[in-house]
């Protein structure tokens, strides 16, 4: 799938039947944020909104995995990577205000009509690439290289890197343990 050239899909296959999902960039930001911090409710939440009545002999934990490979379809073909909502250089929960806003700014009329996750994705990298955006410098503080910087800007980016850190969650740092046994 080329996002530029195909609309991604607006469906999963789930035990043999097609099911039509909502594609809305919002919808798919409240998914990531609920997996990641593991939050079961949010995420059956978000199941409701997409699937009203699950056909007969479906249930909720047979849609996560279909749910996630699509997420993932979208994430790789406008990021490269599969980590790239979730990475380091920006989190949707901590810069979802300026992601927000930013896009609100940059691309009011793409926003008014609304867009699905992966135009979003797209949108979200493309001002990452813009330095006159917040996002940008956020990025860029999270994960530049300074090391052929003057004194003086290296100084001045370590103190954003300090400030812009992105705050580890609980089960952030239980993953990491638990890897180490």
């Amino acid at each position: 799938m080329n996002l530029l050239t195909d609309k991604p899909p607006d469906f999963i296959w789930v035990g043999g039947q097609k099911l039509k999902i909502k594609t809305e960039f919002s919808l798919w930001v409240k998914f990531l944020i609920a997996a990641k911090n593991n939050n079961t409710e949010a995420l059956t939440e978000i199941l409701l909104l997409n699937f009203p009545e699950l056909p007969a002999g479906i249930c909720a934990n047979d849609l996560i995995a279909p749910l996630s490979d699509w997420l993932w379809q979208c994430e790789k073909h406008t990021s490269g990577t599969k980590e790239a909502g979730a990475g380091s250089a920006f989190d949707f929960e901590e810069d979802g205000n300026v992601i927000y806003c930013e896009l609100w700014e940059h691309y009011p009329n793409l926003m008014q009509r609304g867009i699905s996750f992966p135009e979003g994705m797209e949108l979200v990298k493309l001002l990452i690439a813009n330095d006159k955006t917040a996002l940008h410098h956020r990025a860029f503080a999270r994960v530049g290289d300074f090391s052929k910087m003057d004194r003086e800007q290296k100084k001045y980016w370590q103190k954003e890197r300090a400030k812009y850190a992105l705050k580890m969650s609980q089960n952030s740092i239980d993953d990491v343990f638990s890897r180490g046994f």
